[in-house]
């Protein structure tokens, strides 16, 4: 009988769409990572972040950085400038935000 196997990034992602307190705990160990000096893993999980909140694309358009440098800034041998990070976060963060509103206002309907 062959395993079931199912992405763990795909599945990360997925969680985080459901459950903002889940995604907003991600971000809170992106910064914890980051003054760890664990840059890599930093990335990596502002990657499914990013995935997460709609894309590289669409978070290129909502923080006006190209889509490329995005990906290039977070991919494994990225070195984003801490502005250009904190930018990331913010949008994130606010997304994060708005989902949690937008739920709360649905359930109080």
């Amino acid at each position: 009988m062959a395993a079931l196997s199912i992405d763990y990034r795909e599945t990360v992602i997925a969680r985080i769409q459901r459950e903002p307190e889940f995604a907003r705990a991600l971000l809170e160990d992106v910064i914890n990572m980051t003054a760890n000096g664990e840059a890599a893993e930093a990335r990596e999980t502002l990657r499914m972040l990013v995935h997460a909140s709609g894309g590289f694309e669409s978070m290129a358009e909502r923080t006006h950085i190209n889509a490329k440098s995005l990906h290039r800034m977070l991919g494994p041998k990225g070195n984003p400038a801490f502005s250009a990070v904190s930018t990331v976060m913010a949008e994130i963060s606010q997304s994060i935000l708005h989902a949690r509103a937008s739920i709360q206002l649905e359930a109080a309907t």
